[in-house]
């Protein structure tokens, strides 16, 4: 009789070890993936603002080519040779790409042959937008459009005849290179298309241009 009672008390305590495993299950083991995540990472913060509200001065040399035609019965191209003459503008940063100003020229262009002996003068100021593409980089290249107004002198055999109109599309594109904080030089190139609108009595306006470049010095008040 031994031999059952000591079946029936294995059996009992097995049966009653495996109800308390089930009613305490263990704890899951933790993953690789638990214990190697990382801490989030604090925002980082935006980048300084190298343009707002800094004033901005720009001198620069100018090669013109001029081409087109000054009325129905005058033609630039053929009046005016190569030109060469100085341009400044003078901007305020109103963000970290827009620049907003005011461009003046001076152009002294050599005589032609259909104008033998001729000075011509030329001499524009307008507004203009800048668009600067990357900032807080030493290279600086940007993007411009402007207008404006648009005087032609002309002088020969001691008689001076001076025409003006609407310089109504000014494109350009440069950049500078910071040498300083607050001193930058580099090349640009604009093209202008500008339209007489006091054109002599019998002729026609028409559209003349100038595609200029040449080499521009830079300087931010503020510094970069």
């Amino acid at each position: 009789m031994r031999r059952p009672v000591l079946l029936a008390a294995l059996f009992s305590t097995w049966f009653g070890a495996a109800v308390a495993s089930a009613a305490d299950p263990a704890p899951p083991a933790s993953t690789d993936a638990d214990e190697r995540q990382e801490p989030e990472r604090a925002p980082t913060p935006p980048a300084t603002d190298l343009l707002a509200w800094h004033p901005l001065l720009g001198v620069a040399g100018k090669l013109a080519v001029p081409f087109g035609q000054l009325d129905s019965d005058r033609s630039f191209g053929d009046s005016a040779g190569l030109g060469y003459g100085v341009a400044g503008d003078l901007g305020l940063g109103l963000s970290r790409s827009v620049e907003l100003g005011v461009w003046a020229d001076y152009v002294t262009y050599d005589s032609d042959e259909d104008c033998a002996g001729c000075e011509i003068t030329s001499f524009g100021i307008g507004p203009f937008l800048r668009y600067h593409l990357v900032q807080g980089m030493r290279f600086d290249p940007f993007l411009m459009i402007g207008g404006g107004h648009r005087a032609l002198t002309i002088s020969s055999d001691g008689q001076k005849q001076t025409d003006s109109g609407l310089a109504w599309l000014k494109l350009g594109l440069g950049g500078n290179w910071y040498a300083l904080s607050q001193v930058a030089f580099g090349p640009y190139a604009e093209l202008e298309l500008s339209t007489l609108t006091d054109t002599p009595e019998g002729s026609d306006p028409a559209v003349f241009a100038h595609f200029s470049t040449g080499l521009r010095l830079h300087f931010d008040v503020r510094g970069r």
